[in-house]
């Protein structure tokens, strides 16, 4: 009896121990990654924990310039032409799109000597997508329909989130976001045919939220 009351007190003092040991050392995890001048790339944690896009970009980096202050960039780029042809009526279509997103927010990290760390930032985003799609028939020569859409936004990003240091290099975090955004819309249609062209233009401003998202940070 009493040599299991030994064993069992001798295993909570290893499990201590070792926790012990495991903060201390993501303490200084937390330390190292936060430092000035540090780099980190960010990704998404998706739900079924695979990771993705963070930010909607396609690059995601994160800077430090001192341990509580950082700037993180995020760009995203999709750039595609299509073409489908019918062998039967001649018929070809063109779509061309070009999609571009690029953010920029301050972060201030209040506790960045600790494991887990909360953080809020703020920051500037902006968009523009420009798609066209036209149909032609080379038979009839002065057949041709054309769409033409151009839109571009601007906004604010709000944010709070935690970072949680797992180990050295490697920390998990949460954040939750708002965001204000201006979005103007211009879409344009002709036809070569008729002559006949026509322009719908549209503005609206937006406050959404994404939502807690989840992500992964590597420190370089």
């Amino acid at each position: 009896m009493r040599i299991g009351r030994i064993l069992v007190v001798a295993t909570m003092l290893v499990v201590l121990a070792t926790s012990a040991s495991v903060l201390a050392t993501d303490s200084e995890a937390a330390k190292e990654a936060l430092k000035k001048g540090s780099w980190s790339l960010q990704f998404g944690v998706s739900q079924n924990f695979t990771l993705t896009q963070f930010e909607g970009a396609t690059i995601s980096v994160k800077r430090h310039y001192s341990p509580n202050s950082a700037l993180r960039a995020g760009i995203t780029t999709n750039l595609s032409h299509n073409t489908q042809k019918d062998l039967r009526t001649k018929k070809e279509l063109y779509v061309n799109k070009l999609d571009m997103n690029v953010s920029l927010e301050y972060l201030y990290y209040f506790t960045p000597g600790r494991r887990v760390t909360a953080f809020v930032g703020s920051g500037p985003r902006f968009g523009l997508a420009r798609h066209t799609q036209e149909l032609q028939q080379p038979s009839v020569v002065t057949s041709s329909n054309r769409n033409e859409s151009t839109e571009w936004n601007l906004g604010a990003n709000l944010l709070f989130g935690a970072e949680w240091f797992v180990t050295h290099g490697i920390a998990l975090f949460a954040e939750y976001d708002i965001s204000f955004g201006y979005t103007s819309k211009v879409n344009k249609a002709s036809n070569s045919n008729n002559g006949l062209t026509g322009q719908l233009e549209s503005r609206d401003y937006s406050l959404t939220s994404r939502g807690v998202r989840m992500g992964l940070s590597v420190y370089l």
